[in-house]
C-alpha cells in the first residue's frame, strides 16, 4: 500500500488533496526549491509532534506527583509535612499487644490529647485520661501516693523534633524532653494515613506498656478545619439573616 499525501501537506504543495501520488513523486515533481520547503515543513511538523508528546509527559509527571530536575527531584504535590503541619485533637487512643490480647484503652475511651507539628520541625504532644480527678491540694508538690500513680498512668507528654519519610509515609520523633523520663534522646516512628481532616497514627516498633509489647494506634482530627467550618457556618448564616432582612424590607 503506497504512502498517500495528507491533505495539509498536499494543499501546501498546489496539489490536489484528493491525489492518490505518493510523497516521493510530488517532491520530485516540484524541484528541488520546493523539496527542500517539503523536508522543511517536515521537518517543523515532527518538532511539532516532539513537543506535544514532551507536553503531554509532563503533565503526566505533574499528575503523578514528581518531576526529574538533573540534581534533585522536587515533589510537586502536597507533601506529607504540610498535611501535618498544625494543630490536631485526639479522637482515640488504642493498644494492641503483640501476644494476642484484647486491645487495650490506656488513657480511657474518651482521651484528651494535643499533637502540634510546627513548620520548622518540632513537634509536642500531650495526652491524658479524661478521668483524672483533681488533687486534693492546690500545691503540686504536696501529693499522697494516689494522686502520684495516676499522675504517671493517666498523662504523657513528649517534644522534640520530627523528620518525614514521604515514601514510607512515616514520621520520626527525635524526643528531647518527656514526662517519661526514658523516652529522652530516643527516636520513635509512627505510620502515616489520612482520611479527609482524619490522621492516623500506628507505631512501627512496638513499646512496653503495662509489662508487654504493644503497638498503639492514635485517631486526631485537624483543629483549624473544625475552626473554619464554623466560621463558613456562621458566614451562612448571616448571609441568610441578611437575604431574610432585604426581602422583609422590599
Amino acid at each position: 500500500m503506497r504512502n498517500t499525501v495528507p491533505a495539509s501537506i498536499a494543499r501546501m504543495f498546489g496539489h490536489s488533496p484528493n491525489s492518490n501520488a505518493p510523497i516521493r513523486n510530488i517532491a520530485h515533481r516540484v524541484g528541488p526549491t520546493h523539496k527542500n520547503n517539503f523536508r522543511s515543513s517536515s521537518t517543523k511538523i515532527k518538532r511539532k509532534f516532539c513537543y506535544r508528546n514532551f507536553v503531554y509527559k509532563e503533565c503526566y509527571k505533574l499528575l503523578m506527583g514528581f518531576r526529574r530536575y538533573p540534581h534533585k527531584q522536587y515533589t510537586l504535590m502536597t507533601t506529607l509535612k504540610n498535611e501535618l503541619v498544625g494543630t490536631w485533637s485526639l479522637l482515640s487512643y488504642i493498644e494492641v499487644p503483640l501476644n494476642g490480647l484484647d486491645s487495650t484503652f490506656p488513657m480511657g475511651k474518651n482521651p484528651k490529647g494535643s499533637l502540634i507539628y510546627g513548620p520548622d520541625g518540632h513537634m509536642s504532644v500531650q495526652i491524658s485520661s479524661s478521668e483524672r480527678n483533681l488533687f486534693s491540694s492546690n500545691d503540686r508538690f504536696i501529693v499522697n501516693e494516689e494522686e502520684l500513680l495516676s499522675c504517671v498512668k493517666d498523662f504523657i507528654a513528649f517534644a522534640g523534633s520530627y523528620q518525614i519519610d514521604n515514601h514510607a509515609a512515616t514520621v520520626t520523633y527525635a524526643i528531647e524532653t518527656s514526662s517519661f523520663p526514658n523516652w529522652e534522646g530516643q527516636l520513635q516512628v509512627r505510620k502515616i494515613d489520612f482520611e479527609g481532616d482524619i490522621l492516623y497514627l500506628k507505631s512501627v516498633e512496638p513499646i512496653l506498656s503495662g509489662g508487654s509489647y504493644v503497638n498503639s494506634y492514635m485517631t486526631w482530627q485537624r483543629l483549624e478545619k473544625v475552626e473554619m467550618q464554623s466560621r463558613r457556618e456562621r458566614f451562612v448564616e448571616y448571609n441568610a439573616l441578611k437575604r431574610e432582612k432585604t426581602a422583609f424590607d422590599y
